[in-house]
């Protein structure tokens, strides 16, 4: 292998070049062996996160929605019923994945491939643009790096947006010298990609237009070109601003949230992080519905999602106006963290997975992102400085993840499609550092740069400014919410009150505790931790929800009315707390408000499958077998894993004389509860026994008489006796 750029100034013969280095056969080897060692380091990463880490098995927040998103996708809802909120190419594909029968263990599966693939073009990419050696050392920095070895293990877009992004780079890096519509297209559409898994990407259509034009000293017959790369990203956000349309009647070329998001970044009180915006709720599945609630209240204006955009934007600018000094700390503050932010997770929290013992195969993965940034950031500015027409692409790819983190706020995964940019650059500076001799300043100046954001990297974390210990208390609040959703709730406990110890006043904490100690039975020790929570944070519908659970589980049905009914003055566009106080209702026997409510549940989310659910018990509590037949039915559809559902849609079938449907959806219970009950059993035997298949029906009962729950009660074991005579008496004797 050998290098066909070996400059003594680099970024001048570089931007002077006028051929593109020869990956040969010896260097795709050694990429070869890279991939193998990748490979072997991700399956024991995810290997060991599935078998250790709660929040790899059951996903939460933002990851969740995605999976829920998924699950709507593949049941063939493919239109949503508000405007995309987050990108909207990744659910479509964990839809996919969804529909084949997948589970996590598949998306991470292919979420591998796709980080093997994106080094591949990172390392295309570093080698074509400086040398050959340069994209292997990029190709092995980036396998070491601890983020993205994370996100390949959590379903959410991180891994697919650098995937685009080092094809986009690969695409420019290797654009013919002369104007070619081919690739003009080319790049609009890795762009649109690129936007459809990170809308702010969408501010890298006009920059790369410009860029392209301007790389032909914007001759008039070099036009087409840009126009062309604005075409063709068209192309691909197009669908997506289609659905919108369709969904909203309003023109939203991607997603409709971005000025909730400039909002909580940037309010009075913002501390450079995640901020929520007051009378809007922090909770991913309500909070746009809220904002837009929000900002119907307070303009009066009837409901628009472009509005509520425009307002929400508004608002953070007006913050920027009214006290400048504080925004300009702010962006300072948001700079900072761009460039040696580590520990700080709005969802999940690596290094301190790895703390506490939950991703200690993370360690094969030891490098924080800010050892690279000083790098790659000085080697960007050096390039810049001898030829900015030509690395404009490498610009472009570094603005936009930086003015999204520093207008809006940061999140490492706000900063993270910044990676294979600043990982190609500092190879390329490490490259220099190795050829010792050749270009000292390039390589000494890189090198203290590196050595700068690692140095701030390492003395935030000591004192506590983006340390481990700072987000202990959030990492137990969210490792307990995912032990929860495992059905944990002595681990979730546990941990709820380890957030307490370090955080006693953590109003949503106490929340959650008690809700667990309601699931458990403890009633009355929950429900006085509900009502303290309360009385720390009155305005928390969470809260208050939680406490009707756990007064109806009490039995104190009028109580826990009033506590939904207080929830829903906090969040009325809340499909679930609206099912919770249905049923609630109907328990009191109050079934018009009830059905009312169940009404409101579905106008606000007509895919919740628990509201469907519940609806068809009132309705075929009332004698109304059809239509409650129609929701059990749309229950299963939204939820296809649910076991009640499915026996109450038996019962509704049976009822009819469909005994063969009713039959098929008994067994699928069966199959989906992991065995038999003493319900299933006895529904399935009815059923048969209406079909007229007396043998099986005898089976069945035979079935059910074995199991413990009926053995133990002479009654019933009676009972069951006394059936299988009887149907034996059915039978016709056998020919002789």
């Amino acid at each position: 292998m050998t290098d066909t750029k070996t400059p003594a100034k680099p970024a001048a013969e570089n931007a002077a070049a006028t051929s593109t280095p020869t990956l040969d056969r010896t260097w795709w080897l050694i990429l070869g062996a890279i991939l193998l060692v990748a490979t072997l380091q991700q399956v024991l990463i995810l290997t060991d996160a599935w078998q250790n880490d709660p929040l790899a098995r059951s996903p939460i927040q933002d990851a969740e929605t995605y999976w829920q998103w998924a699950a709507d996708i593949s049941h063939g809802q493919l239109l949503g019923s508000t405007p995309f909120m987050s990108a909207p190419l990744y659910p479509y594909v964990l839809g996919l994945v969804r529909a084949v029968g997948g589970g996590l263990i598949m998306v991470y599966i292919l979420q591998l491939l796709v980080h093997l693939a994106t080094v591949v073009l990172l390392a295309m990419a570093v080698g074509k643009r400086f040398a050959p050696t340069a994209g292997l050392l990029a190709a092995g920095l980036f396998i070491l790096l601890m983020e993205p070895a994370y996100f390949v293990g959590r379903p959410l877009v991180s891994t697919w947006q650098l995937f685009f992004v080092a094809a986009l780079w690969l695409r420019l890096v290797t654009l013919p010298k002369d104007p070619t519509f081919k690739g003009a297209i080319g790049a609009g559409v890795l762009t649109g990609l690129n936007c459809l898994v990170n809308p702010p990407m969408l501010l890298a259509v006009p920059l790369l237009m410009v860029w392209f034009w301007w790389r032909h000293g914007f001759a008039v017959a070099a036009i087409k070109q840009p126009i062309l790369v604005m075409l063709g990203a068209i192309l691909l956000i197009a669908p997506a601003t289609v659905h919108n349309f369709m969904v909203s009647h309003e023109i939203i070329p991607v997603s409709a949230q971005a000025g909730v998001t400039f909002a909580q970044g940037n309010i009075a009180g913002a501390n450079g992080a995640y901020t929520v915006i007051p009378g809007v709720s922090g909770s991913r599945h309500t909070q746009n519905l809220d904002a837009l609630r929000y900002y119907t209240e307070q303009t009066g204006n009837p409901p628009s999602w472009n509005g509520c955009n425009r307002y929400f934007f508004k608002m953070g600018l007006d913050s920027w106006k009214n006290n400048p000094s504080y925004a300009t700390s702010l962006f300072q503050r948001k700079a900072y963290l761009f460039v040696s932010g580590h520990v700080f997770g709005d969802i999940y929290v690596p290094p301190v997975e790895i703390a506490e013992g939950y991703a200690k195969m993370l360690r094969l993965a030891p490098i924080p992102l800010p050892w690279l940034m000083g790098g790659g950031i000085i080697v960007l500015v050096m390039l810049l400085r001898e030829s900015p027409r030509k690395y404009g692409p490498e610009l472009i790819l570094f603005l936009v993840p930086f003015i999204v983190v520093v207008c809006f706020w940061y999140s490492p995964r706000y900063r993270f499609p910044v990676t294979p940019i600043m990982v190609g650059l500092a190879a390329w500076g490490l490259y220099h550092l190795l050829r010792w001799g050749k270009d000292n300043q390039f390589a000494i100046l890189s090198l203290a740069a590196c050595a700068v954001t690692g140095w701030l990297c390492y003395s935030n974390g000591k004192s506590n400014f983006d340390g481990v210990a700072t987000y202990r208390a959030f990492f137990y609040n969210s490792l307990a919410a995912a032990e929860a959703k495992e059905g944990d709730y002595g681990s979730a406990i546990e941990h709820y009150q380890k957030v307490l110890k370090l955080k006693p006043d953590d109003s949503s904490a106490k929340a959650n505790l008690g809700r667990l100690l309601a699931a458990r039975g403890e009633q009355g020790q929950s429900i006085a931790l509900l009502q303290q929570a309360i009385e720390e944070n009155p305005t928390s519908a969470v809260a208050h929800q939680q406490l009707g659970d756990a007064l109806l589980q009490a039995g104190r049905t009028d109580e826990a009315i009033a506590s939904y009914e207080k929830a829903l003055a906090i969040t009325p566009d809340n499909a679930e707390l609206r099912t919770d106080l249905a049923v609630a209702l109907q328990r009191k026997g109050d079934l018009t408000r009830a059905a009312e409510q169940f009404g409101e549940a579905l106008r606000i989310d007509p895919t919740s499958a628990p509201a469907h659910f519940a609806l068809a018990r009132l309705l075929a509590a009332q004698q109304k077998n059809a239509e409650a037949l129609q929701h059990a039915t749309e229950a299963i559809r939204f939820a296809p894993k649910t076991v009640d559902a499915r026996l109450l849609a038996a019962q509704l079938h049976a009822a009819k004389g469909e005994n063969e449907q009713a039959i098929k959806l008994i067994n699928e219970a069966i199959e989906l509860a992991g065995g038999p009950s003493p319900q299933t059993l006895d529904l399935l035997a009815a059923a048969q026994t209406s079909a007229g298949d007396y043998d099986a029906a005898i089976a069945t009962l035979q079935r059910l008489l074995l199991l413990p729950e009926v053995q133990a009660n002479a009654a019933a074991k009676g009972a069951c006796e006394q059936r299988i005579k009887e149907l034996q008496a059915h039978q016709k004797p056998a020919t002789p």
